[in-house]
């Protein structure tokens, strides 16, 4: 198996980023947007609560700000397609990171890599657009 995997890893890649073009469904994505947008028109990093007018101003430490910028240069240049692609290339990425490892380490046979492509496919659903990933 290692070797019929070495020699289809591109194929693999392929079949995972394609397994992973899905809709985006997630509930903080246009929050995400708004915070980059925010950044890219006033140039600085939101230190407090803009959106919510329960509570205006409202401190908080800015953690993903990175993320969201680049989020919104990418769906500005884009669009939606162009995070759904971004997504699926992280997830494919991530996939093929973690059957590389496993390889490397001797511990990939057919029963672990076919577990790991059920994980995969259990769990697409679930790796949402979001910092985390």
């Amino acid at each position: 198996m290692p070797e019929l995997l070495k020699k289809s890893s591109p194929g693999l890649f392929i079949a995972v980023f394609l397994a992973c073009l899905f809709k985006l469904c997630s509930f903080d994505l246009f929050w995400h947007l708004g915070c980059g947008q925010y950044f890219f028109e006033n140039l600085s990093i939101i230190d407090h609560n803009i959106f919510s007018w329960t509570y205006p101003d409202y401190p908080w430490i800015p953690t993903y700000w990175l993320f969201q910028a680049i989020l919104y240069g990418i769906w500005k240049i884009s669009g939606f397609t162009g995070l759904i692609i971004l997504n699926a290339l992280i997830l494919a990425s991530t996939w093929m990171i973690l059957a590389s490892t496993l390889e490397n380490k001797g511990l990939l046979n057919l029963l672990t890599f076919i577990l790991l492509m059920a994980l995969a496919d259990l769990s697409l659903f679930r790796f949402m657009l979001i910092p985390h990933i």
